[in-house]
């Protein structure tokens, strides 16, 4: 008798335990790829990280690069309304950031690594069209593996 109450008892408590390891994960958890909101800080690391590995920049040139690509990325996020989609009435003001980061970002780098800066966002915007057109060629990776930014 006492063998099938500690019996009975040692289930119950093996039941009670795993049922409170079972827990629901979130819908972003799940899914790798899910993505998560970027501040305009974030987007200007993100970017400063991608020239350094395509132009080797130096530490000076990174702080000034980073300096620029923020003042940018925060004119866009100006430029969103509070839902978070893009106000087209601000377009032109965009442009306008786009422009002279594009200027600010030739000043402060090497002729060399603005080609090689030029050519990066060329292919980018290749991949982008390609994608754009046939949805179902695959994903959209960047172009060396072990890099883990786009």
């Amino acid at each position: 008798m006492i063998k099938s109450i500690v019996l009975a008892t040692t289930l119950l408590f093996t039941g009670v335990a795993v049922n409170a390891q079972t827990t629901e994960t979130a819908p972003a958890a799940k899914n790798t790829r899910a993505k998560r909101p970027m501040n305009a800080e974030d987007r200007a690391v993100r970017i400063l990280r991608m020239m350094s590995s395509k132009t080797n920049l130096s530490d000076a040139q990174s702080a000034e690069v980073k300096k620029i690509l923020l003042e940018r990325e925060q004119v866009k996020v100006d430029a969103r309304n509070e839902d978070g989609t893009f106000n087209p009435a601000k377009k032109e003001e965009v442009k306008a950031a786009n422009k002279k980061a594009n200027e600010d970002l030739q000043k402060v780098l090497t002729p060399e690594q603005w080609t090689k800066w030029e050519a990066f966002r060329a292919e980018v915007k290749q991949r982008r069209a390609e994608k754009k057109a046939d949805p179902n060629k695959g994903d959209m990776r960047a172009p060396d593996a072990e890099e883990d930014f786009y």
